[in-house]
């Protein structure tokens, strides 16, 4: 008698736990907005990190090809309704491969952006820019 009962407490158990995670697994998620860079290269843009600010602007941060150019360094700022607020790109002395790979900002609200920038002769170089947050 205690077995089925345990039995049935096993059985209520494992129902309510499959109830309650079928229904999250058939949970809608809803799309807020979408937005889309295309540089005016061979569209091989490429954001490699990105980070938010205090009032949850959105910093996206990589490389674009521009038409007769390597990679750039590309910083995109994006408001949260999904409007990009603007866009700073850095061309390298060299025209070599320029490419952010990692952001933050500081308590200023400044936007600090590291990576690399290829060099004529001097290969792979460590390249660090500072804009301002307007």
């Amino acid at each position: 008698m205690i077995s089925t009962i345990q039995q049935l407490k096993t059985i209520s158990s494992t129902l309510a736990f499959t109830v309650i995670c079928g229904v999250n697994l058939f949970a809608q998620i809803t799309e807020n907005w979408t937005s889309i860079y295309n540089g005016s290269g061979d569209y091989s843009d490429k954001i490699n990190c990105m980070t938010k600010d205090a009032t949850n602007n959105l910093y996206l941060s990589g490389y674009t090809v521009t038409n007769g150019n390597n990679r750039d360094y590309l910083l995109i700022k994006i408001d949260p309704a999904g409007d990009t607020l603007w866009t700073r790109t850095y061309k390298g002395p060299d025209s070599g491969a320029d490419e952010i790979t990692a952001i933050v900002i500081d308590p200023s609200g400044n936007i600090i952006v590291t990576g690399f920038q290829k060099g004529d002769g001097t290969g792979n170089d460590i390249l660090t820019l500072k804009y301002n947050p307007s």
